[in-house]
């Protein structure tokens, strides 16, 4: 972060037009690398005995969210 303040402040053209950069993040970035990251964070945290529970609670709330099952079925 003060790499990017620092060199805001010189005023390089550079650094300008990749501020001003948009990045347009998909559903495929959730499902390929953030779940995935934030799935391994929390079952480090938990017990092995609770990682199978945890995992069937995730599963169903990705479906229901993709509406791959129904309310009823969740």
């Amino acid at each position: 972060m003060r790499v990017d303040a620092y060199r805001l402040k010189k005023g390089d053209k550079e650094d300008d037009e990749i501020s001003e950069a948009e990045i347009e993040i998909d559903n495929s970035f959730f499902k390929r690398k953030f779940v995935p990251a934030v799935h391994q964070t929390m079952v480090a945290s938990l017990s092995n005995s609770d990682v199978p529970l945890f995992n069937l609670f995730l599963s169903l709330r990705l479906a229901h969210t993709y509406k791959a099952i129904s309310a009823l079925e969740h």
